[in-house]
C-alpha cells in the first residue's frame, strides 16, 4: 500500500505541473497457461490425483483458452493422452532447472506450485532432503538414517568456506547454521533461525542439528570469523555447552509423544536462546517452552501414547527403583494401559531413560532430586483400581497404604465432587 500512494502521490504531482499530460498505455494482457498454446514437444506440469503434478511432453495443442485442447504423453517413448479439460487451466510449462533437480529454486525463470513440488521430489530420489529457497532452506524427512549427511567433513566445509563460496554449497542445515553465526559476529546482530513445519516433518530434529553445530563452532572447530579457541576440560564454557545439548533428551522425554502421523511429535513450541560474547563463544542460554498439551498426560486416542517418559521410566528403571516407587509394568497403569501402543518401532524407551538419566547427571541434579522426580512420575501415573470403588473415583489410591483418615478424606472429596457436577 505504501508503495501505491508513493507512486499515486508522484502522479499528482505531475499532472498539476502538466495540464496536458500523455495517456498511461494500456497494461498488456498476461496469458494465463490456459490461454496459450504450448509448443508440440515442449514439456509440461500436468495435475495427478496420486502426485500432484508430473512432467509430460506435449503431443499436440490445439485452441485457445476454455477450447484449448491438450495431448501429452512420456517424457521419453510415444503414445499420448488428452487432458481432461478441467485440468487444462492448470498445466504449466516446466522449468528445466526443476526437471533437473536444482538445489536453489530461487534461479527458477518460471517458479510454480508444480516446479517446486516436483524439484524436491527429484531430490528426495537422490537423498538429497535439503533444497533451498534464497535464504529458506527446505527439507523432507526422509524416515530413514543417511549416511555422511551429518558428518565432520560436511561441517569443515561449511566452516572453511568463505563469504563467496558459503551460497553456492549444497544446502544444509549447518549452513544456514554458519550463515547465522557469521552474521552475529559480523554485523553484531541477533540473529534467529525459524523452524516451521507440519507434524513429522522433521522439525526437532532440524533443530538440534542447528544447536549441534553452533556449539561446535563456537569450540575447537575453527574456521572462519571466530571459534578457535578450544574449550578448557571443566570449564564453564564446556559446562554451558554440555547442558544445551543434554537437554533435548529431557525435553523430548517429557514433551514428545507418539501421534498417528509422528511416533515422536513435540507436543509443545520451543523457543531457544544462546548467548555469545564479542569472541563467538557461547556464555549462556535459555530454552523457553510454551504450549504443552497437558491434557495428554490423563488422554490420549487409541494408538496413540502419552509423554515418552513414563514409558521410559517403566521400561528402563531399576529393580531397586521400581520397588522403591512400587512401579508395576507400563500396561498396568491407568494412563498408559488406555494405549494400544506400548512400544513404538525404533523407539527403545529403556535405552532413552538411560539417557535422560545422564542428563541429568549433566545438569549435576543430586540423586535425592532425581530420586523426587521419579516420584513424581511415579505418581501422575497411578494404576488400575484393585477393587470397586465410587464410579467417580478417578485416581487409583493406593488403599493398602493409606490410613483410614485418608480413605475417609478422599471418599468425602469423591462425594463433594459427585455433587459439584449433579
Amino acid at each position: 500500500q505504501q508503495g501505491r500512494e508513493s507512486l499515486s502521490l508522484a502522479a499528482s504531482s505531475s499532472e498539476s505541473s502538466n495540464p496536458e499530460p500523455s495517456p498511461l498505455p494500456k497494461p498488456k494482457r498476461v496469458l494465463m497457461p490456459a490461454d496459450a498454446q504450448f509448443a508440440v514437444g515442449s514439456v509440461v506440469f500436468v495435475p495427478d490425483e496420486q502426485q500432484a503434478y508430473l512432467p509430460k511432453r506435449v503431443a499436440s495443442c490445439t485452441g485457445l483458452g476454455a477450447r484449448t485442447k491438450l495431448t501429452v504423453g512420456p517424457l521419453s517413448g510415444s503414445g499420448g493422452a488428452a487432458v481432461p479439460a478441467k485440468d487444462v487451466a492448470d498445466v504449466v510449462e516446466a522449468d528445466p532447472l526443476a526437471l533437473e533437480g536444482a538445489q536453489d529454486m530461487v534461479k527458477f525463470s518460471n517458479l510454480t506450485e508444480a516446479a517446486l513440488l516436483h524439484n524436491l521430489r527429484t531430490r528426495y530420489s537422490r537423498d538429497q532432503i535439503y533444497s533451498a529457497a534464497g535464504a529458506i532452506l527446505l527439507s523432507v524427512n526422509p524416515f530413514k538414517q543417511i549416511p555422511g549427511i551429518y558428518t565432520d567433513e560436511v561441517t569443515r566445509r561449511c566452516q572453511e568456506a568463505d563469504a563467496k563460496a558459503l551460497p553456492d554449497l549444497p544446502p544444509h542445515v549447518y549452513g544456514l547454521s554458519e550463515n547465522a553465526y557469521r552474521g552475529m559476529l559480523g554485523e553484531q546482530k541477533q540473529q534467529a533461525i525459524l523452524i516451521s513445519g507440519e507434524s513429522g516433518a522433521g522439525k526437532t530434529e532440524a533443530a538440534k542439528a542447528c544447536v549441534k553445530y553452533i556449539c561446535a563452532r563456537s569450540t575447537g572447530g575453527g574456521g572462519v570469523g571466530g571459534g578457535a579457541k578450544l574449550l578448557r576440560q571443566g570449564s564453564h564454557e564446556e559446562f554451558v555447552q554440555n547442558c544445551i545439548v543434554e537437554a533435548n533428551p529431557i525435553l523430548e522425554a517429557f514433551g514428545n509423544a507418539k501421534t498417528l502421523r509422528n511416533n515422536n511429535s513435540s507436543r509443545f513450541g520451543k523457543w531457544t536462546e544462546i548467548h555469545f560474547d564479542a569472541g563467538g563463544q557461547i556464555r549462556s542460554a535459555r530454552s523457553t517452552s510454551y504450549l504443552l498439551e497437558r491434557s495428554r498426560v490423563v488422554e490420549h486416542a487409541r494408538g496413540e501414547r502419552t509423554f515418552h517418559i513414563f514409558y521410559q521410566i517403566c521400561a528402563g528403571a531399576t529393580k531397586q527403583q521400581r520397588d522403591a516407587l512400587k512401579l508395576p509394568p507400563a500396561g498396568e497403569l491407568r494412563y498408559l494401559g488406555q494405549s494400544a501402543s506400548l512400544s513404538v518401532p525404533g523407539i527403545d524407551d529403556a535405552a532413552d531413560w538411560r539417557a535422560v538419566c545422564a542428563a541429568f547427571s549433566t545438569f549435576q541434579l543430586t540423586d535425592a532430586e532425581q530420586t523426587s522426580l521419579r516420584r513424581v512420575l511415579a505418581g501422575a501415573a497411578p494404576p488400575h483400581p484393585t477393587r470397586r470403588t465410587h464410579p467417580l473415583w478417578r485416581g487409583g489410591w493406593r488403599h493398602d497404604t493409606r490410613s483410614a483418615r485418608t480413605r475417609t478424606h478422599r471418599c468425602t472429596h469423591a462425594r463433594t465432587h459427585a455433587r459439584t457436577h449433579a
